[in-house]
């Protein structure tokens, strides 16, 4: 596994017997263009903020672009890819987006975080789904803050949570803001009200979801 590079013991024995041809992975802004040019190959127009969305959440991943594109094109049939279908559709960008809400609740800005809640609630999923992807996060950071404490590398980690590379790096960035206690506690809030929405019918689950991202970004 890993890069292969051009000194490779097998790689130059078997020069004499083969052509070489290296296929880079796209770059930075080449992400795009990527993208584009391959939903192109498949028949499908695609707008430029579908087009970003599927490259800052799943990024250098040619693979998953391209099956995420032919799950986009069955599922659009011929009408243009747009940024609501991306994030209805692609798992990358709706967790994505519950790292961005995450983010916003650790930095203390509730009215992104609310926003950004209300915009995955306004793609069709229901409150009880962010909660839950939120809670998920939360024991993530936990396991990585354990992780961390024992001095674990950042691919030990990865493989510990089974997260991607990029899903690693801004799991890492969340823990290092957080304490132990502010985790912990998180977590007993989203366990309370998971359960409280579960018991009681009559809640307004937007209503409570948005007073818990309230509490949550305040600490």
């Amino acid at each position: 596994d890993g890069l292969l590079t051009g000194n490779n013991t097998l790689l130059t024995k078997l020069k004499p017997l083969s052509k070489e041809k290296v296929f880079a992975l796209p770059r930075g802004n080449e992400i795009g263009s990527w993208i584009s040019q391959r939903a192109a190959k498949h028949g499908m127009d695609i707008e430029p903020r579908a087009v970003a969305a599927l490259a800052d959440s799943v990024g250098r991943q040619p693979r998953i672009l391209d099956a995420e594109l032919r799950k986009l094109a069955l599922y659009r049939d011929g009408q243009p890819v747009r940024q609501q279908d991306v994030e209805r559709m692609v798992a990358y960008v709706r967790e994505a987006s519950i790292f961005q809400a995450v983010d916003a609740v650790v930095e203390g800005r509730t009215g992104d975080a609310i926003r950004m809640a209300r915009q995955i609630t306004d793609a069709g999923q229901p409150a009880s789904y962010v909660i839950t992807m939120i809670a998920r996060q939360v024991r993530l950071l936990l396991l990585a803050k354990d992780m961390r404490t024992r001095q674990a590398p950042p691919n030990e980690i990865g493989q510990r949570l089974r997260l991607p590379s990029f899903a690693v790096t801004r799991t890492l960035r969340q823990e290092s803001r957080l304490s132990f206690e502010r985790l912990k506690h998180m977590h007993h809030k989203l366990v309370d009200t998971d359960l409280a929405m579960k018991s009681m019918s009559s809640m307004d689950d937007q209503l409570t979801l948005e007073l818990l991202i309230a509490e949550l970004s305040l600490g």
